[in-house]
């Protein structure tokens, strides 16, 4: 079978739909068990109270091993409970097929009164809405109803649903989207006319408003169960809904014929491969079926990832104590029905990924029954029963929890916290994905927790997601290792699926290459939801627009550019240089020098010259290196020197020579530090020389098991093994607890908003972290240092000078204690006067001086229409020279706005070679001169020069020559 995407589904999903099939008739004969019966029995036995189960989940409209399955799971349950001596009931199970009439069973059962009587299901919307009257009439409960729409959910003391709110699939299928497909283009398939798909539907669209996006494309037509739409109607409706090019769809369709017919075409469309489908567990089998029939027909299905929403675990993931269980009695339970053993051949029918999810629902609803059936008060009678189940009720079966239900009361004691008319108890909905391997995998991620503060999801509000993106270069190994570090720090902190202001950020992988990097971060942004970019960068991504940057790390060290779209929560280089300089000048060190590898080493010094100044010191020598240099031999023997630009190379020739010249002091910036944190700490372990390597951090020790800090504490309760305690991977948990408390604060998410956030709390306060404040005024053309009084971007505080040795033993204290540097720079003086008055007065006065000089030039130079320069005697000879520039007509219709500059380049130094050779200017015509000169040889040089400096000249531009080339090609073919 043809697959296409990620974790597409071919042959394997038709293995899948054939497994469906293979247990069909071996679940039939399981239902022959003696647990289940068809008959009411009349009498007590055991002093026990007799509870009698008739099965509702038999439906012409649902494929009978579903409802068999639930069945035999429930049936499983019951069987092992009876094996209890100490229960206080006698369980009867009655199945009632399709095609007979279960309310009349249930009139005889509950007409005798000799047994309390309890409904399983009903299945289905239709069979669940024509049941509820009579529920009502007989005071007996559904439990566990098998529903698809949340038109049949609401208060009913007559209906006790134990499955989700089916919007509450849907909203898991949305946040998964979102947040982890992260599709710009959302697709929705429903029908008109019948229940299930057209609630859920608005309420999709309510909710993608909230979050600040809507459908690409909307799939709907009228149907019935009766009639399907008509075939134009439906075709007209299709190809709108594919020109839309959805990336993902949110199938909701009602299981019948038209549902089947899209999911058919759907699947056959070369234009929809690729398209992940979305689907919850109401049509799962409706859409395996036509997944088999697609295959059976074609030979292949195009599709992408599949995700079908549960609403129990998976029958095989043994995580869950449940489960573990369940395999152990429902193994139990075939192994004592001997009649039905030898068809099984294999125990492996119950761990089927679909049906076998089935088996174990109906199992752990049979829990839930036994559990509210626990205590003797509660089964006095019929009414006392059922208003028993909304007495705040909560079941724990073994490691799942149900409720809290409730029923009546006042809003009085609902604002105490009391649970109020309240039916449902269903918490948990589960993601699945179908794998190539036929098998199907819990989606950890997608998993969504409701509270029990909201019964129903009407009342719910989905927040828009924070996706951040960390580029993997795996071919940049420091790059591609620190993110990896950074990341996976910052991913302990994704939404835990409660919906809330917890869930909101989520953090993800952009593998590519480094050549690559650029053309991948602009397709990720063009087709994915992708609002910042989080990690070590290189200066072809920081330079991207269309995306925030969250404390980007250079991979080589940069000053701050301060544009808006840039925030940074680690000590920017001015910030570690400002605390450096005052730990410095505070112990009155000598001057330090510097060692700089960048292509800004320039401005690295200045910017060190201005610190260590406004510390009243200034800065040694300085040595400034290119990327290709070596730092060997460059870092001097005594005194103190900051380091720049540390590659893994230099490290260990750093670490040696450190530990060989005891009088000498290295300050690295952070980011060198942690970029090669590993390293060091590896050829520092014996100590020697750590405490003279120093740097600036504001980060608490990630190693401190004794901190009170309380990040450090949420740190190591999310990264739970200490080997992966480090500085980047506690600047990646710190950076997303930070993006955590920002969401908080917005209704849309995008990179503007985000920025905009910082800028408007001004101070982000997170655990006993501070950052700020942060301000963005209009700074004109203020540039350099003095940015820092007009736009404020970073935001790190309590800067403290630490040790290597420290870092590797969180009991050394640190160098410097926290600091808030001012970043106030003090200017330096000359000559009594501030450093600016005295460029502007030197300015000025060189000005008057050039301009003086300019004065005379022209008296004594003219320009090229000197008349002092013209032939003016007749009987002389006189040589005149023309220009004309080739196919300008042609080069201004091509590219005027090139030309308008060229030509007055042109112009200006033909008549600077005109003045030179003491020639006159004629007269021009458009882009043509016509000069005079006194004789044949100044003419000559002059036509020389002029070639030689237009070939020389640097016109900014190779259009002009592409163009010129192309005119000599159509030239050649035309001669041809």
């Amino acid at each position: 079978m043809h697959s296409t995407g990620d974790g597409a589904a071919g042959v394997p999903v038709l293995r899948f739909v054939k497994r469906v099939y293979l247990g069909a008739a071996l679940l039939i004969a399981l239902l022959l068990s003696p647990v289940s019966s068809n008959e009411c029995p009349h009498e007590h036995k055991d002093n026990k109270t007799n509870v009698i189960i008739i099965s509702f989940m038999s439906n012409k409209h649902v494929a009978s091993i579903t409802s068999e399955a639930l069945e035999t799971g429930f049936n499983a349950s019951l069987w092992a409970r009876q094996k209890d001596h100490n229960s206080l009931v006698n369980t009867k199970f009655i199945t009632v097929k399709h095609d007979q009439d279960p309310v009349k069973k249930l009139r005889e059962c509950t007409e005798n009164k000799s047994a309390l009587v309890v409904v399983y299901g009903p299945m289905g919307d239709a069979h669940t809405s024509r049941t509820q009257s009579v529920l009502k009439e007989l005071n007996v409960v559904g439990f566990a109803p098998f529903t698809g729409s949340s038109e049949v959910r609401g208060w009913n003391p007559h209906l006790y649903f134990l499955r989700p709110d089916p919007a509450a699939e849907l909203a898991a299928l949305i946040r998964y989207a979102v947040a982890y497909l992260r599709v710009r283009r959302l697709g929705f398939m429903h029908l008109h006319g019948v229940s299930y798909g057209e609630r859920e539907f608005e309420l999709a669209v309510e909710w993608l408003t909230q979050m600040g996006y809507e459908f690409c494309c909307v799939f709907s037509v009228p149907t019935s169960f009766e009639k399907p739409a008509e075939d134009r109607t439906f075709d007209a409706a299709y190809e709108q809904f594919i020109a839309g090019r959805p990336q993902a769809l949110l199938l909701f369709g009602s299981p019948l014929h038209d549902t089947e017919k899209f999911i058919e075409r759907f699947l056959s469309d070369e234009r929809a491969s690729g398209v992940s489908l979305l689907v919850p567990v109401y049509i799962q089998n409706t859409f395996m079926l036509c997944v088999k029939k697609v295959y059976d027909r074609d030979g292949k299905v195009s599709t992408g990832t599949i995700v079908i929403t549960g609403t129990t675990p998976l029958p095989n993931d043994k995580r869950y104590d449940a489960i573990k269980r369940f395999h152990k009695e429902i193994t139990e339970f075939f192994d004592a029905h001997k009649e039905v053993k030898e068809a099984i051949n294999s125990k492996g029918l119950h761990l089927d990924d679909s049906h076998g999810a089935h088996l174990a629902h109906g199992w752990i609803m049979g829990e839930v029954l036994s559990r509210a059936l626990s205590a003797k008060e509660w089964l006095k009678d019929q009414t006392t029963f059922r208003e028993s189940l909304f007495n705040q009720r909560r079941y724990i079966v073994d490691d799942l929890v149900f409720g809290d239900f409730g029923g009546e009361c006042s809003e009085k004691v609902a604002s105490r916290g009391a649970i109020c008319r309240c039916n449902q108890g269903g918490s948990v909905v589960y993601l699945k994905r179908i794998l190539e391997n036929s098998r199907v995998v819990p989606l950890r991620s997608g998993r969504i927790t409701l509270g029990t503060v909201n019964c129903y999801m009407n009342t719910v509000r989905l927040h828009p997601p924070l996706n951040g993106l960390f580029i993997l270069t795996k071919d940049q190994t420091i790059v591609n290792r620190a993110n990896s570090i950074m990341f996976s720090g910052a991913v302990t902190l994704n939404g835990d699926g409660s919906l809330g202001n917890t869930d909101r950020v989520f953090m993800h992988l952009l593998n590519t290459t480094e050549s690559d990097a650029p053309d991948a971060l602009e397709r990720e942004l063009t087709t994915r939801i992708t609002t910042a970019v989080f990690g070590v960068v290189d200066s072809s991504i920081l330079n991207h627009n269309g995306v925030a940057f969250i404390d980007p790390i250079p991979l080589a060290p940069r000053l701050n550019s301060h544009r808006p779209d840039v925030i940074h929560l680690s000590p920017t280089v001015e910030q570690q240089f400002f605390v450096l300089a005052k730990y410095l000048t505070h112990n009155a060190f000598a001057r330090p020098q510097a060692v700089i590898r960048n292509e800004a080493a320039a401005d690295f010094i200045d910017v060190l010259y201005e610190t260590m100044a406004t510390h009243r010191s200034s800065l040694g020598h300085a040595t400034l290196l290119s990327a290709d240099d070596e730092m060997k031999d460059k870092l001097p023997r005594s005194g103190d020197v900051f380091v720049v630009g540390l590659s893994a190379d230099d490290v260990p020739y750093l670490v040696s020579h450190l530990q060989e010249c005891q009088d000498l002091r290295v300050f690295l910036l952070f980011s060198d530090f942690a970029l090669h944190y590993d390293l060091l700490s590896e050829l520092f372990q014996s100590g020697l020389g750590a405490e003279r390597l120093l740097f600036a951090t504001h980060l608490p020790h990630w190693a401190d098991t004794n901190a009170k800090s309380t990040t450090i504490k949420k740190y190591h309760a999310a990264v739970r093994e200490p080997k992966l305690w480090s500085p980047l991977s506690l600047l990646g948990f710190t950076t997303a607890r930070v993006m955590q408390e920002v969401v908080q604060h917005q209704d849309r998410m995008n990179p503007k908003a985000l920025v905009d956030c910082f800028y408007a709390d001004i101070m982000v306060i997170v655990d006993d972290m501070r950052y700020g404040p942060f301000h963005s005024d209009n700074c004109g053309a203020v540039s350099g240092l003095q940015l820092e009084t007009c736009s404020v971007n970073y935001g790190a505080t309590n800067i403290s000078v630490w040790s290597m040795a420290r870092a590797l033993d969180a009991s050394v204290r640190e160098a410097y204690p926290p600091t808030t540097p001012s970043m106030v720079y003090r200017s330096r003086t000359v000559l009594g006067l501030s450093v600016p008055t005295f460029v502007w007065s030197l300015f000025a006065m060189l000005s008057l001086v050039a301009l003086l000089f300019a004065l005379i030039v022209l008296r004594f130079r003219g320009d090229a229409r000197d008349n002092r320069n013209a032939p003016r005697k007749p009987t002389e000879p006189v040589t005149l020279v023309f220009t004309d520039i080739e196919s300008s007509t042609a080069l201004w219709a091509a590219c005027p706005s090139l030309m308008r500059e060229a030509v007055a380049s042109h112009h200006r130094l033909i008549r600077a070679l005109i003045v030179r050779h003491g020639c006159y200017e004629v007269k021009t015509i458009g882009d043509s001169f016509m000069i005079a000169c006194r004789n044949p040889f100044t003419a000559l040089q002059l036509a020389q020069e002029l070639q030689q400096v237009f070939l020389a000249y640097n016109w900014c531009t190779t259009e002009i020559d592409k163009l010129y080339r192309e005119f000599e090609v159509l030239a050649a073919e035309e001669e041809m």
